[in-house]
């Protein structure tokens, strides 16, 4: 198959499975179902962005550690964004004294995308066309 991209939010799921038989997919959207339990091998190792939002899965502990073991591709879980660093911290193998840097590295990043968006919009108040 050579789907890349399924949006089932919103329909009442229950479980996740045969998933693993699309290669291809990249963009899967599960948000707002009824999905207690992800089994993360379901799930194909292709998936970059990810959404299971409104779902009891998210508030298990092991939700985002499962999914950025399993899904090395992996690029956004839940509209959050999975740096390196992130992933790390998740995965809890930051090497010891690099947990804060790891936090001002991410505020850093944070910092700059505000500063951006704040340059978007001060030139859309001036009347020039943003991006």
């Amino acid at each position: 198959f050579s789907l890349e991209f399924l949006a089932m939010q919103g329909n009442r799921i229950r479980v996740v499975e045969n998933l693993v038989d699309l290669p291809n997919l990249v963009y899967l959207n599960l948000s707002e179902n009824l999905i207690d339990e992800l089994d993360v091998k379901e799930l194909p190792v292709s998936l970059e962005l990810v959404y299971f939002k409104g779902n009891g899965c998210t508030k298990k502990k092991d939700y985002q550690f499962s999914l950025v073991d399993h899904l090395d591709r992996l690029e956004s879980i839940d509209d959050e964004e999975i740096t390196q660093m992130k992933r790390l911290k998740i995965l809890n193998i930051l090497p010891e004294g690099l947990e804060s840097y790891a936090q001002e590295v991410e505020d850093h990043d944070q910092e700059e995308v505000e500063q951006e968006e704040n340059t978007k919009n001060i030139k859309n108040k001036d009347g020039e066309e943003g991006p």
